[in-house]
């Protein structure tokens, strides 16, 4: 193939060429996650959870499971289908750790070849050192560029694709072949992920009125193989998911007025926020004004650029920051903004090479101030808000990755595959280093249950769960879940008032997590972070060795001076006297003697909601040993029940509280305290019953 753009001078574009890859280099080895992910060997730096999505997808397939996040189960999880069968065969030549770096590199090298093509298809030298510039140094670039994402090889068919449209790549002399062979690589980067489907539209329909008004046989041929291409796609993914669209289609895309709405302030979120919206809207607006001197290459260019963010504003953009959507039209976008602004400034081609390289740095210098401007914003600045919460690229702590994949080994050695699912909402990272695990998927990309109920609230892609059905119709074993720091209370609330992302609070409140779990804390499983996991009743006494348990002892103090016990989830801080609960559910563990009937004598006091009772109700072990009701008379009292024998099974004790109705202080204007306090407990007791 031969590069060609209006200087034809072949030393000069292999100037540029070599410029390019010289500032390539530079750029990656400059680039922080380069250090983090290369030199550090943080893999969650370079790489998105999504991407670890496509890889589990990827893995399946390679070892005979078909395209599914897990195996049996046909739901198209990713919205690429051929980018993950184009992956797969790297697992019989890597192993797991070692194809991340793999990859990295893959994903670096489709973006220098995205920047080569802009280079060789530049007007001029000046021109070209502008949209390398712009390309590398753009957020969108450095924060997904090494993440093997599909949207990376999609940006570089789409760049090459219209830049053939547009003749300014060539591959043939033949009159509009380059602009025929450019369309069938658009159709390419449908393959990757359908969404380009927006910007074949255009020039498939002109290919199609060409190939009926002025047919010829090679034209016949292109639309052939153009329409050869989304019909295999489609027939595959009916095949694997009897479906033509895949479930995040169901999960984001709603059409609605508040989805284009979300839209618009994606657009709006990219241009305040460092991203890449600036290049295709502001090659809009250069596009309008200069329409009458553009070729019908540049036509149909411009056009699908922007027929592609009307598409990105109707699905309701995105998430993540920096433009991710739009990064499909970055490279060609970068382009027209360039070339076209070259075409403003100097009206024609045919001022002299230094007025024209005058001209060029007047407007190309403050353009490159702006995108190193740009590039100032942090990339990895976890505290900056995303969609009015703090967050990195999706609301959460960048750290958070590591910190899931860092439960991997301690999952495996207390969970077997066959104990059940691991319920994720992030579902990419932690499932690819346990692909032998079956995942639930709480945000519904792996759900189509999930995916077509009803949106609640935050951004698409993390606006709809439904804990009832996924704890109650899934077999879920273990659920990694950063430790909640704030009160029942605090938690409750961010609920109630639709705080993006609040989803994990919703879970940690949800009555079944609390009913049929038992929550490790970090602590507990001796992490150096924040995510802990809530595991099945059934099966916590499997991580008692790991755990910091004390002996067996009869008396159970649970004040500041206590002992005997492991006090799990919904635990207020312990005090002089004894210790709250908070919330509707709390729950300790104890050593106890294994194989002898008990007898449990709690002292606790309760909290009185306002003219009703207080109940709680009490198990031990799943075994239901009855319920306390406190009275307005009787808020303090001493309890007991006898829990028999084959309850205590291994001598491990499993106590849970149920409080029928929390009262918070703070809502009932008796203090400040804004805990959800239920039973007070000051003593607990478990003796041998005699005899």
């Amino acid at each position: 193939m031969r590069l060609e753009s209006r200087d034809r001078a072949t030393d000069r574009v292999e100037m540029r060429l070599a410029a390019a890859c010289l500032t390539f280099a530079a750029f990656i080895l400059l680039h922080p996650f380069f250090h983090a992910f290369v030199v550090g060997h943080d893999v969650m730096r370079g790489m998105a959870d999504d991407v670890f999505i496509i890889l589990r997808v990827a893995g399946n397939l390679w070892n005979g499971h078909g395209p599914y996040v897990n195996p049996g189960e046909p739901v198209a999880a990713n919205t690429s289908l051929f980018w993950p069968m184009a992956l797969a065969p790297l697992f019989g030549l890597f192993a797991q750790a070692g194809l991340i770096k793999v990859l990295t590199a893959l994903s670096l090298g489709l973006v220098l070849l995205t920047v080569l093509a802009l280079a060789a298809a530049a007007r001029s030298a000046a021109g070209a050192a502008a949209m390398v510039a712009l390309m590398l140094l753009t957020p969108a670039t450095a924060g997904y560029g090494a993440t093997a994402w599909e949207h990376v090889p999609q940006m570089l068919l789409v760049t090459l694709g219209f830049l053939m449209v547009m003749g300014r790549v060539t591959v043939r002399h033949e009159a509009g072949a380059d602009t025929d062979l450019g369309i069938l690589v658009l159709c390419l980067s449908f393959l990757v992920r359908p969404d380009s489907a927006a910007l074949v539209a255009l020039p498939g329909a002109w290919l199609l009125l060409r190939a009926v008004t002025a047919p010829t046989p090679r034209r016949l041929a292109v639309l052939a193989a153009c329409a050869a291409i989304p019909a295999a796609h489609l027939g595959l993914h009916y095949y694997w998911y009897n479906d033509f669209v895949p479930n995040t289609f169901y999960l984001k895309v709603t059409g609605d007025a508040a989805s284009f709405g979300d839209g618009l302030r994606y657009l709006a979120v990219s241009l305040v926020d460092g991203g890449n919206a600036a290049y295709p809207l502001s090659a809009l607006v250069l596009a309008a004004g200069l329409w009458r001197r553009l070729d019908t290459g540049e036509r149909l260019t411009a056009a699908s650029v922007g027929l592609f963010c009307l598409w990105v504003v109707w699905v309701g953009g995105d998430v993540f920051r920096f433009g991710r959507f739009l990064l499909a039209v970055q490279g060609i976008a970068i382009f027209l903004v360039v070339d076209l602004g070259q075409r403003v400034l100097f009206g024609g081609e045919g001022s002299s090479g230094l007025l024209r390289l005058t001209r060029a740095g007047a407007v190309m210098v403050p353009m490159l101030l702006v995108a190193a401007v740009m590039q100032q914003e942090s990339l990895l600045d976890s505290e900056r808000p995303v969609y009015g919460v703090p967050g990195g690229l999706i609301g959460v702590q960048p750290k958070d990755g590591p910190a899931q994949i860092a439960l991997a080994p301690v999952i495996r050695r207390h969970i077997e595959p066959k104990d059940g699912e691991i319920g994720l909402f992030y579902l990419g990272a932690l499932s690819y280093y346990l692909p032998e695990y079956a995942v639930a998927d709480f945000l519904g990309k792996a759900d189509p249950a999930v995916a077509r109920g009803p949106a609640k609230w935050g951004p698409v892609g993390h606006n709809k769960w439904d804990f009832d059905h996924s704890l109650g119709n899934r077999r879920v074993a273990v659920v990694p879940l950063p430790e909640q720091t704030a009160s029942t209370t605090v938690r409750r609330r961010l609920v109630e008032a639709e705080t993006p992302f609040s989803f994990a609070s919703e879970l940690s409140l949800h009555p079944i997590l609390n009913r049929d779990f038992v929550w490790l804390s970090p602590r507990l499983l001796g992490q150096n972070h924040a995510w802990g996991l809530w595991v099945r009743a059934d099966l916590a006494p499997r991580f008692a060795a790991a755990l910091p348990l004390p002996p067996a002892r009869e008396e159970i103090h649970l004040g500041l001076e206590g002992g005997g016990a492991l006090t799990l989830q919904g635990w207020a801080d312990p005090e002089p006297w004894g210790r709250w609960t908070d919330g509707r559910f709390a729950a300790l563990l104890a050593r106890v003697p294994a194989g002898r009937d008990l007898r449990l004598t709690l002292d606790a006091d309760a909290a009185i909601p306002p003219g009703d009772d207080q109940r709680v109700r009490v198990a031990a072990n799943g075994h239901d040993l009855g319920e306390i009701v406190f009275t307005a008379g009787q808020a303090s009292r001493g309890w007991q029940a006898i829990i028999p024998a084959s309850v205590t099974g291994e001598g491990l004790l499993f106590l849970r509280f149920e409080i029928s109705r929390p009262v918070v202080p703070a809502d009932l204007g008796w203090s400040a305290d804004s805990r959800a306090l239920g039973l007070g407990v000051r003593r607990l007791r478990l003796a041998p019953v005699a005899g």
